[in-house]
């Protein structure tokens, strides 16, 4: 044996007895391929290694480690019964995983574990019929959200969930003709009021967002003040529910702390869409919670990566597992058509509509979701522009001239030719927004919501 060779084999030895495993395995690898009997030897004591630090993380509840642990000791020139009792295991560990998130009404999370356990290469009888229920059951969740409720409770995926969908099917049942009658004889303010009831219990509603925006846009403002040319609210109007105080647009200007870090766009007609407006965005799994931007239904960590937008342009950093167009990275500038893949399948779309503005678009592209279905992430720079055709970020076809939402010191700026409304209120030409609110012009209607905790 070589000198080199020998040392080689000595310094694995001595990773192995500290429990640096997988330094030890990066030593003695090119001598496994070439297939040194002393190296053959040593993959033996290294497998049990990887098997019994697998097996302490599975006590410990720690299944990605244990996971980590036997997909490594599985790569090794090396067959162990244990090890494949260790990955039936895992295996239906995951399976009773996936059964008691489809129970609490959690098909995301059930899609995302099924996905990565077929990328681990596991196999159980249950995969297909969990996976059938998930769709299932997502697509019961977005049909009630759009107040599909007899589809939603058919394919709910159990009785506490056909209940809630029932529920909120009676609440809708209720308000419903109250508030076509209020939108009928141009009682506006309680039709708002009505709305609100329906879209807490299907917030895609399609007749009760149109008929919110309706009724802010025919709801009047009262000028109090005789020669006071700021019109206001008038006190005591309804906004989803809540009354709002006397409120003019330069006040609102005053009041308004600064841009929102992110917020949701709701076009009608459109779509919806989450927009960052940090220099620095943070991806992680949304079933924990974490402090990150866009929250992923996906097989990542919690917080998994961050995009950073400086005068360069977009720069990709993460200490996780990231692909880019396929190729592993850490730390990489971003261009227009990347492909980034976060975890083993949540895979985002890098575009650039507007190649005269830095803000960028996200599209999720592998079926991911985020807490609150939406059809894009922007990244959003100096603004946002919506036009009735490319290049625009957003296409709105009915609209006859671009409308802008841009950086401002007082906060989020809006810029529209002509009149519009805002909650009701009239303006012309820019405003500074708040959110939430309500904006109707002659051609274009949108509101933008916070972001929620959970979302």
């Amino acid at each position: 044996m070589s000198i080199t060779r020998w040392l080689t084999m000595r310094q694995a030895q001595d990773a192995l007895r500290s429990g640096q495993l997988d330094a030890a395995g990066h030593l003695v690898a090119p001598y496994l391929r070439s297939g040194h009997r002393t190296a053959l030897e040593f993959a033996r004591a290294l497998s049990q290694a990887y098997h019994q630090r697998a097996e302490k993380s599975l006590r410990r509840d720690d299944a990605e480690s244990a996971w980590k642990d036997l997909l490594a000791a599985e790569a090794l020139p090396h067959h162990d019964a244990r090890i494949d009792s260790l990955r039936l295991t895992l295996t239906k560990l995951g399976v009773a995983e996936c059964r008691a998130a489809l129970a609490a009404g959690k098909p995301g999370f059930v899609l995302e574990q099924l996905a990565a356990l077929k990328h681990r290469r596991a196999f159980h009888p249950e995969f297909d019929p969990l996976e059938l229920a998930a769709r299932n059951a997502l697509s019961a969740q977005e049909q009630a959200d759009r107040g599909e409720f007899d589809a939603a409770i058919e394919g709910a995926p159990n009785r506490q969930w056909k209940e809630e969908y029932s529920r909120r099917a009676r609440e809708v049942q209720m308000a419903l003709p109250m508030f076509a009658e209020c939108l009928a004889d141009g009682r506006w303010p309680e039709a708002l009021q009505h709305a609100a009831t329906i879209l807490n219990a299907a917030p895609n509603h399609r007749e009760a967002r149109l008929g919110k925006a309706k009724a802010w846009e025919n709801l009047e403002p009262s000028n109090s003040n005789v020669g006071n040319t700021q019109p206001t609210i008038r006190a005591g109007s309804v906004s989803d529910g809540m009354l709002a105080p006397p409120l003019t647009l330069a006040a609102r200007t005053l009041e308004t702390p600064g841009l929102p870090r992110r917020f949701l766009l709701w076009i009608d007609g459109v779509g919806g869409y989450l927009v960052c407006t940090g220099s620095r965005v943070a991806f992680g799994q949304a079933a924990n919670r974490g402090p990150v931007d866009v929250p992923l239904f996906a097989d990542v960590s919690r917080l998994h990566a961050e995009i950073h937008r400086d005068g360069e342009g977009y720069t990709l950093e993460s200490g996780q597992n990231v692909l880019i167009n396929g190729t592993p990275a850490q730390r990489k500038a971003l261009q227009p058509e990347d492909r980034i893949t976060f975890g083993s399948t949540c895979q985002l779309l890098f575009q650039q509509p507007m190649p005269i503005s830095p803000t960028a678009k996200l599209e999720l592209v592998s079926g991911h979701r985020l807490p609150v279905a939406v059809d894009a992430i922007w990244l959003m720079a100096e603004n946002l522009v919506l036009g009735p055709s490319a290049p625009a970020h957003i296409v709105v076809p009915e609209l006859p001239g671009p409308v802008v939402f841009y950086r401002s010191k007082e906060g989020l700026g809006f810029r529209c030719a002509g009149r519009f409304r805002i909650d009701g209120e009239p303006g012309e030409d820019r405003a500074i927004l708040r959110v939430p609110c309500h904006v109707g012009t002659d051609h274009l209607s949108f509101a933008l919501e916070a972001v929620s905790a959970r979302g």
